[in-house]
């Protein structure tokens, strides 16, 4: 007697149904909902673990399980009916975090249903403005990130209506829109917004984030404009601005290397009285810059490399204290005398002056740091006599 495909598959959905059903039996219905369903792909869950029996699919409807859908799935949620049926029996009801890629209309219509939805990221879809006021309802969202998309203009506006929302992660976006309406989140403590190619008008709105703490903008071009807005936001606890993906983790330290900031930009950073940790190399902020930083009392890093310093910038460097780390690397203009000054910190522990123009009389200042532990001299003109005395 021949078995048919179709006998084979419900043969072979019968066996996993018992398998799973025997590994569980007997566990109380919290610790299937609470320790057991959530660490299951939510795939998973409503495509086989529900149809073991009636109970579960009940444990299921209440679970906080999470939902991937990647590239393939998306274009095949878009048609298939019996995700539809899926949402119509209220099986993503207990669903908080869902994660989607490259999906349309078709999906973003299901959104409703999603009633318990905390987390929502999504990569490489459109969100056009009649899409995206599916995501507008989802009324109890408290993360949402957007990867790799394109937003048209009335996204924000529609964001802006989940007054629930506490993160924004919106990279690598295009969009044409106003940022404008995300002001109205009122509840937001962390908004990122990398590699986005920001205009001044945008910084200038991050000041309407009354409650805002932590900021990202990575990978956009901080200028000195810029750093004036950004001097003045007094709520954050945490700052991105670095252009090299480094990140920043406090006030107390602030990565700003690889932009476009002179001495008029360090003018404004100086205000942060807290900052421990300064990271400015690759900016042209020059012997001014130098003594405008010198002002930062608890400064115990600073990163001037590749920043057009001179013997004199380096003079006023010399007389901060608290330094215990300092980077001065690839300023040719930095000399022997240079090295003087620097022989002055007393309480130096690290230094790199890598590819400067410090030469065997330099180093001979640079050796008598008492505290120093680590120093980088690499591509100095030394002769031997310099290499042997280091």
């Amino acid at each position: 007697m021949s078995t048919t495909h179709q006998d084979t598959t419900s043969y072979s959905c019968l066996c996993f149904h018992s398998s799973i059903q025997s590994q569980f039996y007997g566990l109380p219905d919290d610790i299937l909902r609470d320790n057991i369903f959530p660490f299951i792909e939510g795939i998973e869950l409503i495509s086989y673990f529900r149809l073991v029996c009636k109970k579960w699919q009940q444990i299921i409807r209440e679970c906080p399980f999470s939902f991937n859908v990647g590239r393939k799935l998306g274009l095949e949620l878009q048609t298939n009916e019996d995700f539809w049926n899926f949402c119509d029996d209220g099986l993503f009801f207990g669903m908080e975090r869902a994660e989607f890629c490259e999906i349309g209309l078709g999906v973003m219509e299901c959104f409703p249903y999603f009633e318990n939805l905390q987390v929502l990221k999504l990569k490489k879809s459109l969100l056009s403005d009649d899409n995206s006021y599916y995501v507008s309802k989802l009324k109890g969202l408290k993360r949402l990130e957007i990867d790799h998309c394109v937003l048209e203009p009335k996204v924000f506006s529609y964001i802006s209506q989940i007054q629930s929302l506490k993160e924004l992660q919106l990279d690598k976006n295009y969009y044409n829109g106003e940022l404008k309406n995300l002001t109205r989140l009122k509840h937001l403590k962390l908004l990122e917004l990398v590699n986005c190619e920001l205009e001044l008008k945008d910084i200038n709105l991050l000041l309407e984030f009354g409650s805002l703490s932590h900021l990202n903008l990575e990978l956009n071009k901080i200028g000195n404009l810029h750093a004036e807005c950004i001097s003045n936001m007094r709520t954050l606890t945490f700052l991105g601005l670095n252009n090299t993906n480094i990140t920043i983790l406090s006030l107390e330290v602030l990565y700003l290397g690889f932009n476009e900031i002179d001495a008029e930009g360090v003018e404004y950073l100086v205000k942060m009285k807290t900052l421990k940790t300064l990271i400015l190399n690759d900016n042209p902020i020059g012997q001014l810059g130098a003594v405008l930083i010198s002002k930062l009392t608890n400064l115990r890093e600073l990163n001037l490399t590749n920043t057009c310093m001179n013997d004199k910038g380096v003079e006023y460097i010399s007389k901060m204290a608290s330094l215990r780390d300092l980077q001065i690397g690839t300023n040719h203009m930095i000399t022997k005398l240079g090295a003087l000054y620097l022989s002055q910190m007393k309480n130096l522990q690290r230094l790199s002056v890598p590819a400067t123009s410090i030469n065997d009389q330099g180093v001979e200042f640079l050796v008598n740091l008492d505290s120093l532990q680590y120093l980088d001299a690499r591509g100095l003109p030394l002769s031997i006599r310099g290499l042997e005395t280091l």
